[in-house]
């Protein structure tokens, strides 16, 4: 029986414009190789596009309300 694993993995790349979703996956894949240095027998279930979206609050209290905790920030996709 085989051992069936999944990853997930974060990275900054961005598609030329135009480029089909075939050829964004086999560029995804030969990074993905070359990163960790060896050919392994895998497949890409998910690529998805994501643009970071840095924000600063203006105040982070206001009268007796604090703006705390979760609440305070976004997550991006590595989970920091």
């Amino acid at each position: 029986m085989a051992l069936l694993q999944r990853f997930g993995i974060a990275w900054h790349y961005q598609s030329p414009a135009g480029t089909p979703a075939s050829r964004t996956l086999l560029i995804l894949m030969n990074t993905l190789r070359a990163f960790l240095g060896a050919d392994i027998n895998a497949e890409i279930l998910v690529a998805n596009p994501w643009e970071p979206h840095l924000l600063l609050v203006d105040a982070y209290q206001k009268d007796r309300m604090f703006l705390v905790g979760d609440a305070a920030h976004q997550y991006i996709p590595t989970g920091g």
